[in-house]
Parts: structure tokens; C-alpha cells; sequence
């Protein structure tokens, strides 16, 4: 072992790293102590905090306190002693499985801790981005035991010897473990699995991936130490844990300026003493030691102890009070390493207090209680026995580690000694050490760049992060550098003082898995176009529930997929009959699980927090941030934190400012106008119903993400004779979407008036920012996936700019999940600026909020189009005053309703609602052949949900359209929807009423930029759009649907 002169240097443990000098013996007696601590969690703080803090990403407030281990169900498995020899002994592995939260019939996504040096109970009970991020992917916890750890020990035979005993302990067999535990947990081929780890555990996490790629779809690997092995190109930097240790002593880390220094004066100080034996007796006295130093290797052994400290606050350089790094046996105060030099910030000229400095700066890790009255730092090697961890890094994994002693670290030279590890590694266990095998068996950086779907997390304060993979190789390879963070941080339980670095860290990460969890574009919802689909929509009910039953197959009733029948569907995901095939149309898959083109894939892709968030950290200071809340999602935010509507758009406002966001605004005014136009629109087309002629909308392919090809195409069908009316509403893109690919002759009756959305778009990015020299980046939250679709198509692109009205949209249980961590009921109230309670549906002291649709007593969940329209024809066209509650008729469903207008006895206005594509079909169906009675229909792809009591205040309202959208937030339960859709509505009428000609931000847009007057020329070239035909053969290859 090393010496003061620093003859050798052993590989060191990855988690916490042990330092050299210390004896071959005594080191292995300290990497046994650290192995126990691998992973010990930080919810003893967390908990101690604050108990019942929100997990905003959960649909319900789930607490993690206590054992977690109750929580799930042990398990063993028999596995192979040697997975590459057929005729193997065997040993059984220990695994847990925790189900609270997956979707048992629904093929729920695994979530796959791959194990680490030491017993797998310490990783259940603390890896908290697991726990927390379980409920919103309905995922199954496994968290596997690594062999030769805890309780997964291989049986010894007699008179085996340790060589002989540990010859299986290997990362390759601990891997391919993992593999048939795996395949045997998995329900089928289609079961998506995320491996998770720290540390080693993170090595294991990434090399799954690498070397299971169908069995792992993806990885996350925090604090791994990659490149951390010889062999490699570049070389590792095997100076660099030394040099970080430092830099988390130095000011740039918040510790005093003269720590470092003080700290590398202590060496040759204590070196020095250590010689005579008076020398040696007063370090023991200094130091308050429990043995005497009785000769020059106790005085080496001293020196690691202390560096040791230093190593260990380094790695649990947490911003909050924790005892991971103590086994929980002690806490260490926020910063730890920032404590500890507080206490050597002094100019220390007197050796003595030098070293009294030194011996307090390392109580703050080894007496933070101070209930130790002396240290002891001697080692009998009685537990040496089982230290399989050495043995990996002699047979498998060696790392050696250096500290030169130069400016840049402030340690001594303690060189590793490549023949001296080989001599103690052959003495130990027999081995002959293999310093390149992971390099040769596993690869680099140029491995990693042929792989996929891994995340790299690596904290600025880790001693390991030099050696981890620390630059985005792919687009799916990703990097995170996570500022303040320490040891694996990301995969501890959130903690309100996290930094938002490490919140925006765990944010991408999450939006990558919901891309592995959802590796397709497809439907969350039965009715919403591009969301993770659940079912098929047709009513085929399953008879033989057996679901080994081969799958069943789907012809696809299509002229353009002539020829292609027999889509295999995997029969737990589409109910059949007794039959061999189940019939079903494509516009009833197109009604279901939209397939999209590859184009809009792409653009549906730039859509996400991650991008966001991504956005955000790049051009805080170059660009102006805006974000637009919508009503809906707004309500959902609201009824999820039981907030008053008013104090929970306040609350997040701060929380968007704390992100770096400048303006926060609502959709007040784009609604507004919406209705003003959407109004005025009607009116013209009825008065004009005889005259508008027929014109067929243009065809279009998608060229690529940003361009889009239009071409003339014969019309399929004879035109009708009028195709003004009736006026169907265009503010729901899933139904916009599902009329361009499949209903084009439809297209003619759609209203042109932008949705709210594509509205607010215009006011901010064309508008309202016209002339600023800043960039403004728009985001929205909304409670519909199909937004995204929305925002992304090329009418609402600004050519000249090459930007998008609207840069991105969040759904609503998007933002709950950014809201991971953060107690937004605690949050203080913003303030409001001017221009956010102008362009804002909030009074002016921002006590409450104005809506134009507060008093309406009908369906207002999508904006209020019917009501609000109806009401004005009847006043405009015939001077009738609607009574507070129209008279709806219900249709076959709760999703259709019906109201008319009778004047003289003549039936004048006929509306109608139709919610979910089912009566969609119908109403286009009566469309088609020219028989529809309807004057304006109010179309919406999301269906209702019952609501009844004093919160609607009616008996009973089918709450549907938005505010049941598939982006908001959803229930714990599918039993709690209703009561969560009630809860939205409350929350959402809890408005008061504003005329829409009250408001002033619409007088401002219409006497500034519209000439004064509502659909004015310059109106509809500014806030109306169009639409266009596409082609069912643009849409994906049917082979690769997704149900």
C-alpha cells in the first residue's frame, strides 16, 4: 500500500471511494464499512423536513416514509452459478417486487433497478426517483440483488477456497442475472423495461442497455463512472477524484478561500511528526485517537482517515442536512464540505491549532453528533472475508486512482502502483488482475455512441463525475451536468431545497422515459389523437380472457391499403369475439390512435418539458420567455392542490419566474377573441348560406418538419349543394386532425376562426412583441396532447422568422410533473406586472378571476362556443333574449345535445354538441349526404364524464371537451374520475362573469391592430386560418400501429 512517498495505490471502491496508504488489510476493512452505504437515503432528512409535502408528479399524494420494504413482496430465483456454462450450479437471487402502483391488466411498464455492491434493501428503500416517478407510468417496481451481495450468496461447498468461492462474482454474470430475471418477470415481448442505477449500480443500469438492448429500452445511469477503467482513448484521468475534492474545498464551491491551502499544509506537517515518536504521540493526542501510532504505516493510516472525510463530504456535498453518507447512524449539515472548511478558513500559522482545525473540520463527517470521545482508525481485518467488492475490482474491474500532490489537488503524492495491486490482489484471492477487461469486454465512449436511450447524470461536487460519460453522444444519448449536485443526487426523494439544476435533471429525465415507456405516437385516451393508447374504440368485447390466446388480427377497410389485412394486435390490448377476426374500419382507427405521419412525429418530438426546460438553461438571457395558461388546465392544477382559481395562477406564476420564465399570462383575451370572431363567423355564414360556394380545400404531404406540399386533387365525392353551414367548431385538433385525414369533405364547413391556443400565439409572438430585438419563446399549457399536433402545423408558422407562434405545449399533467418536489401550495402569491393582469383574465388586484363564460349555465368545459354563439345569433339575427338556462335536449348519449331556436313557430336555430368521436361519425355522417339539420355544431374529440351535485349547479352535466381533455391530470383511480372531473368544473366556473366586450385587452387588439372592428379584413387574415386534405396514404405504415 502506499506510502509518504506514494509507492502504490490500490483500486479504489467505487461508492464512496477509500483512499490509499492505508495496508492492504485496513483498506479492505474500510471499503467493507463503505459497501454497507452505497445507497443509504436521504428520506430521513427529507422526511424529517417536511413529512407531508406534495409529490406533484403523482396523481394522488403518495408519502414514502417508514420501511418501504412492506410495500412490496420478496422473491427468489434460482440462476445459474455461470451463465456461460450449460451445466452449471445453482444459487438462488433475491428480488423485490412493489405493484402498488402498476396497472396489472394493462401490461404495465417494469421499472428495473439493476443492483449494486450491497444488500438490495438499502435501494429499495431509497432510490426516490423511482418511487415518485412510479405513480405517473403506472410502472412496477423490481429492485434486484446483486449476487455475492445481501442475501444472493452462491452455497460454499467444503473446503472451498476463497479463489474458488468468489470465481462467479463478476459484472458479466451479475448482467446476465439481470437478463433472465428479466425475462422471467416480463408479461411478453411488448413489456417495457427502464433499468435504473447509481454509481456501479448505474455501470450495471448503461451496460444493460448496451449488451440487452431487447430486454432494456432504456437506462438510467446516474454517477457512473464510465470511463473510469484503463484502456481507453483518451486515457482515464485517474488524478481527477482528487482534483474534484478540491474544487468542492475551494471558493468556487462556497468554501472558504483558505481551506484548500490549510488543508495541504497538514500533510508534510503530519509526515513530519510522524518520524519520532514524540512526534506520533502528539498526532494521537491532536487527534483525540483511541490507539497509540506506533509506527510510520499508523501514521499513513491516519492520513487516509482524514482524507477519507474529505472524500465522503465531497461525494455527500448535498444542499440539505442528510445522513446517507453515515448509514443514517448521524446527520451532516447542508454542504457538508462548505462546514468542514468553515472551520480551517482561518490563517492558521500556529501548527498546533493547524491541526486542531484539521481534526474539527473532520468531525463535521466523522462526530457530527459529538458523542464520540475518541477515533478509532485501527483495522483487524476480521471482515475482510467477504469484501467481494475488492474482489471485482482485482478480477474485473480494476480503477486505479492517483493525487500527485501538485497545485492541482490538496493532498500528497500517492501514486497508484500497478505491480504492487497485482501482488496484493494475487495474495488476497488468487487472481491474476485483469486491468483492461471492462474496456475490452464493455467499450467507451465509442460504444455508448452506437447505443441508445441512455441518460448520463453527472453532479458537478462528484469526485467520480471526470470519469463518467459527460457529452451527449446522440440525440438518445444523452448527458446531464447537474450544477451543485453530488453523488448521484438525482435518484435520491425530491427535497424542497433541491437546486433547480437537479429539478430540471430529473424533468429530462422522466420525459425520456415517457418516450421509452411510449416508444410510438399514439392515443393516451380513447378519444384524444396522439396520447399512449388504452383500448381500441370499437365496442368489441372479449369472451376468451385467456391472454395466451394468439393475437387477434384486424382488417383494414381501406381502398389506398388494399391487400394489406391481418395486423397482428396483441389480444390484451384489442378485445375480439369468439371470431377469428374483429372488423374494424380505418376511420375508427384513425378515431382511436391516429397514426401521424413521420413528419408530424418530429414535430411532436420538439414538444416536451425536457425541450422546455432544455430552452430555458440555454437562452434565459438572450430570450424572452412567455408562458400561457390555459383555463382548463389551469382548473386541473387547481382542483389537484385544492387552491382557489385565483391563488393557484399566482402560484405558478412564481414558480415559472423561479424557472426564469418573464411573463406568465392566461388565455383570457385569446378566448375572447375566439368567441368575438367565432360569432361573427357564424352569423355571416348563415346569412350567406345560400350563396357561398363550394371549393374544394387543397390536398397536402408533409415535406418535412417545416414544410408542407399542397397540390390539386379531384374530389371522391359530389360537392353538396351549400357548404355553409352547418358550422362545425375548429378549436379541438384532434377532430381538426382526424377531419384533414379522413373527412376532408368536411373541411369546407369548419369554422377558420384559430382555436384560443394559435390565438394567443398570434397575440404574442406577431402582436404584441412585434418590434422588441429579443427572441420570444412561447410556451402553453393545455389539457390536450393534440395541442402539440396543433402548435406544430405550418399555417402557424412565421416564415420570415422561421418560428412558431406557439414553441411548445405542455400538457397539464405535464406541468404536474415539472412540479416534482415543489410545494406549490406553499408558494407565495406573484404579483402581477401590468401587461400579465392586461393580457390576463385576472382582476386587477388579481383577487379573483374574470371569465366571459362564468355565468353560462350550459357546457363551457371547451371554451363555450355553442352557448355563447346561439345566444348572439338569436339576439343579432332575430332579437330574441335566450333565458339563464337554454333548453337542451339530450340525444342518444350524454355527448349529444341539441337546442333550437323557434321564432314565429318556425324553427330558426338548431345547435347541437357533439363530444367523442362516436357522435362525431354521426354528425359527419348526416354532413356527408347533405342531411344535416344542424345550423352550427360545437365538435370536440374528448367525451364527457358525469358530474352531479351543487358543483355544476344543475342535477346532472356531462362534463366533457377540454376540460375532460387527455392531458389533465388524472385520477389515482379510474372509480375517482368523476369526482376529479366535478372538482375541475368547480374549479373552472369559479370565475366571474366579464362580458366579452368588457374586456380591454380586446378593445386594444382590435382598435391597434385590426382596423376596430370584429372579423375585419385585416381580422381574418390575422386570427382566421384553414385547412387542408391529407391523403391517407401520407399516414405511417400501418404495420407499425400501436394499440
Amino acid at each position: 500500500m502506499a506510502d509518504v512517498d506514494g509507492a502504490t495505490h490500490p483500486s479504489a471502491p467505487l461508492l464512496p471511494v477509500r483512499t490509499p496508504s492505508l495496508g492492504a488489510s485496513k483498506m479492505r476493512k474500510y471499503a467493507t464499512h463503505v459497501i454497507v452505504i452505497t445507497l443509504v437515503s436521504l428520506t430521513f432528512v427529507f422526511h424529517s423536513i417536511d413529512r407531508s409535502r406534495p409529490l406533484a408528479s403523482l396523481s394522488k399524494r403518495v408519502a414514502f416514509g417508514g420501511d418501504l420494504r412492506q410495500r412490496c413482496e420478496e422473491h427468489f430465483i434460482l440462476q445459474p452459478l455461470d451463465h456461460f456454462d450449460a451445466s452449471s450450479d445453482l444459487f438462488s437471487q433475491r428480488y423485490f417486487v412493489c405493484d402498488e402502483f402498476a396497472a396489472l391488466d394493462a401490461n404495465p411498464p417494469i421499472f428495473f433497478y439493476t443492483g449494486n455492491e450491497g444488500d438490495v434493501e438499502l435501494y429499495l428503500n431509497h432510490t426516490g426517483l423511482m418511487w415518485e416517478s412510479a405513480p405517473t407510468f403506472g410502472a412496477r417496481l423490481v429492485f434486484a440483488e446483486h449476487r455475492y451481495f445481501g442475501q444472493s450468496l452462491p452455497p460454499q461447498r467444503a473446503n472451498q477456497s476463497r479463489h474458488e468461492y468468489a470465481a462467479h462474482c463478476s459484472s458479466q454474470q451479475a448482467l446476465a442475472d439481470n437478463a433472465v430475471l428479466l425475462n422471467h418477470l416480463r408479461a411478453n415481448t411488448l413489456t417495457r423495461v427502464i433499468a435504473f442505477g447509481g454509481s456501479y449500480g448505474g455501470m450495471l443500469a448503461a451496460w444493460m442497455r448496451l449488451k440487452y438492448p431487447h430486454l432494456v429500452q432504456g437506462a438510467i445511469a446516474s454517477s457512473a463512472p464510465m470511463l473510469s477503467f484503463l484502456g481507453f482513448n483518451p486515457p482515464m484521468d485517474m488524478e481527477s477524484f482528487s482534483r474534484v475534492v478540491t474544487y468542492d474545498a475551494s471558493p468556487a464551491a462556497g468554501s472558504a478561500p483558505r481551506c484548500a491551502p490549510n488543508i495541504k499544509r497538514v500533510w508534510p506537517l503530519v509526515f513530519g511528526l510522524g518520524d519520532s515518536h514524540e512526534g506520533r504521540t502528539k498526532l494521537a493526542s491532536v487527534f483525540q485517537l483511541c490507539q497509540p501510532l506506533q509506527s510510520p504505516d499508523d501514521v499513513a493510516a491516519l492520513t487516509d482517515w482524514l482524507k477519507d472525510a474529505y472524500d465522503t463530504l465531497a461525494m455527500g456535498n448535498y444542499p440539505y442536512p442528510s445522513s446517507y453518507m453515515t448509514n443514517g447512524e448521524r446527520l451532516l449539515p447542508a454542504f457538508p464540505m462548505r462546514e468542514a472548511c468553515s472551520l480551517l478558513a482561518d490563517n492558521l500559522e500556529d501548527t498546533t491549532k493547524l491541526l486542531q482545525a484539521m481534526l474539527a473540520s473532520v468531525n463535521v463527517y466523522y462526530n457530527s453528533t459529538g458523542a464520540v470521545k475518541c477515533h478509532s482508525i485501527a483495522s483487524n481485518g476480521d471482515d475482510d472475508a467477504d469484501d467481494f467488492w475488492d474482489y471485482l475490482n482485482c478480477a474485473d474491474m480494476y480503477t486505479p486512482l492517483d493525487a500527485t500532490g501538485g497545485d492541482n489537488d490538496m493532498f500528497w503524492r500517492a501514486l497508484h502502483n500497478q505491480t504492487e495491486d497485482e501482488r496484493q490482489c494475487q495474495e488476497r484471492w488468487g487472481v491474476k488482475m485483469r486491468p483492461f477487461w471492462p474496456s475490452i469486454v464493455y467499450g467507451g465512449v465509442e460504444a455508448f455512441a452506437t447505443s441508445s436511450n441512455i441518460v448520463f447524470t453527472n453532479g458537478e461536487y462528484d469526485p467520480w463525475a471526470p470519469t463518467g460519460i459527460l457529452t451527449s453522444l446522440s440525440d438518445t444519448v444523452i448527458a446531464l451536468k447537474i450544477a451543485e449536485g453530488a453523488h448521484h443526487v438525482d435518484l435520491m426523494f425530491s427535497n424542497p431545497l433541491d437546486p433547480p439544476a437537479l429539478r430540471m435533471a430529473r424533468e429530462v429525465q422522466r420525459d425520456h422515459i415517457r418516450k421509452w415507456v411510449h416508444a410510438s405516437v399514439f392515443l393516451g385516451d380513447l378519444d384524444d389523437f396522439i396520447a399512449p393508447s388504452q383500448a381500441c374504440v370499437n365496442p368489441l368485447f372479449l369472451t376468451n380472457k385467456d391472454k395466451s390466446k394468439a393475437p387477434a388480427h384486424v382488417n383494414m377497410d381501406s381502398d389506398i391499403y388494399s391487400g394489406i389485412h391481418q395486423v397482428a394486435i396483441e389480444p390484451d390490448l384489442i378485445r375480439s369475439t369468439n371470431q377469428d377476426t374483429a372488423m374494424v374500419s380505418l376511420n375508427d382507427c384513425l378515431a382511436c390512435s391516429g397514426c401521424v405521419t413521420s413528419a408530424e412525429s418530429i414535430l411532436i418530438s420538439q414538444q416536451s418539458a425536457a425541450e422546455f426546460l432544455t430552452a430555458l438553461e440555454t437562452h434565459r438571457h438572450d430570450w424572452q420567455f412567455v408562458v400561457t395558461l390555459s383555463p382548463q388546465a389551469r382548473a386541473s392544477v387547481a382542483a389537484h392542490f385544492n387552491l382557489p382559481l385565483a391563488a393557484c395562477h399566482r402560484k405558478l406564476v412564481t414558480y415559472f419566474r423561479q424557472l426564469g420564465v418573464h411573463v406568465v399570462l392566461d388565455a383570457a383575451c385569446a378566448d375572447d377573441l375566439a368567441l368575438l370572431e367565432a360569432r361573427a363567423e357564424f352569423v355571416a355564414r348563415y346569412r350567406n348560406r345560400q350563396t357561398l360556394p363550394w371549393t374544394r380545400p387543397p390536398s397536402s404531404r408533409p415535406v418535412s418538419s417545416t414544410q408542407t406540399d399542397y397540390y390539386d386533387a379531384a374530389a371522391t365525392d359530389e360537392p353538396p349543394s351549400h357548404v355553409a353551414l352547418p358550422m362545425l367548431t375548429s378549436s379541438c385538433p384532434g377532430w381538426i386532425c382526424y377531419a384533414e385525414k379522413s373527412n376532408p369533405n368536411a373541411l369546407p364547413y369548419i369554422s377558420t376562426t384559430k382555436s384560443p391556443q394559435q390565438i394567443n400565439g398570434t397575440l404574442v409572438k406577431r402582436l404584441i412583441s412585434a418590434g422588441q430585438h429579443m427572441p420570444v419563446y412561447h410556451c402553453t399549457v393545455m389539457p390536450c396532447y393534440d395541442k402539440k399536433l396543433e402548435a406544430s402545423r405550418n399555417n402557424f408558422l412565421d416564415a420570415a422568422t422561421d418560428t412558431r407562434d406557439v414553441d411548445c405545449v405542455l400538457a397539464a399533467s405535464e406541468l404536474l410533473e415539472m412540479l416534482q418536489g415543489i410545494d406549490l401550495v406553499g408558494l407565495p402569491e406573484a404579483t402581477l406586472t401590468s401587461d400579465e393582469i392586461m393580457w390576463s383574465g385576472l382582476a386587477r388586484d388579481g383577487s379573483h378571476v374574470l371569465s366571459s363564460t362564468a355565468a353560462v349555465t350550459g357546457d363551457i368545459g371547451s371554451g363555450g362556443y355553442l352557448e355563447h354563439i346561439f345566444r348572439y345569433a338569436a339576439k343579432e339575427l332575430f332579437n330574441v333574449d335566450c333565458p339563464d338556462q337554454l333548453p337542451y335536449v339530450q340525444g342518444r348519449n350524454a355527448d349529444f345535445k341539441e337546442v333550437s331556436l323557434h321564432v314565429g313557430g318556425v324553427e330558426v336555430l338548431r345547435f347541437a354538441l357533439a363530444y367523442g368521436f362516436r357522435n362525431i361519425q354521426t354528425v359527419l355522417m348526416k354532413v356527408k349526404r347533405n342531411k344535416c339539420p344542424y345550423h352550427f355544431v360545437e365538435i370536440m374529440a374528448c367525451p364527457g364524464k358525469a358530474v352531479e351535485g351543487p358543483a355544476s349547479k344543475r342535477p346532472d352535466v356531462d362534463v366533457g371537451g377540454c376540460l375532460n381533455g387527455g392531458g389533465q391530470i388524472k385520477p389515482a383511480t379510474p372509480a375517482a374520475n368523476k369526482a376529479l372531473v366535478d372538482k375541475v368544473d368547480t374549479a373552472f366556473r369559479g370565475t366571474t362573469f366579464r362580458d366579452v366586450g368588457a374586456n380591454p385587452a380586446v378593445s386594444h387588439v382590435y382598435d391597434t391592430y385590426l382596423d376596430g372592428c370584429v372579423f375585419s379584413s385585416k381580422a381574418q387574415l390575422v386570427l382566421h386560418t384553414r385547412y387542408h386534405a391529407v391523403p391517407k396514404m401520407e399516414l405511417a405504415n400501418p404495420f407499425g400501429i400501436k394499440w
